[in-house]
């Protein structure tokens, strides 16, 4: 997927790629390959702060966060909440 936010493009050429702009931008997009899936993250910047993040497999992360919102976008993975596993996620078809 092509996004075109007039001085900036942003070329999504592989799953899971990332693009961050600004809420207001006025953006056209251009499907490239056919129908795609995208996941959106806004927040109100003068209520709260966010960031996106791919975690890949075989990785660990650690959070320090008061609020974390975690997405399986392919395969099924275990969260370890404190030092234990708690939380199984998988994708959603």
């Amino acid at each position: 997927m092509i996004l075109d936010e007039g001085a900036r493009t942003h070329a999504l050429e592989r799953p899971l790629d990332i693009a961050r702009f600004a809420g207001e931008a006025s953006i056209h997009s251009h499907l490239v390959d056919g129908p795609t899936r995208d996941f959106n993250l806004m927040v109100r910047r003068d209520a709260a702060h966010g960031t996106l993040d791919i975690w890949r497999a075989g990785e660990s992360h650690d959070i320090d966060a008061d609020t974390a919102l975690l997405v399986c976008a392919q395969g099924s993975l275990r969260i370890g909440v404190n030092g234990d596993e708690h939380i199984a996620l998988e994708e959603k078809q």
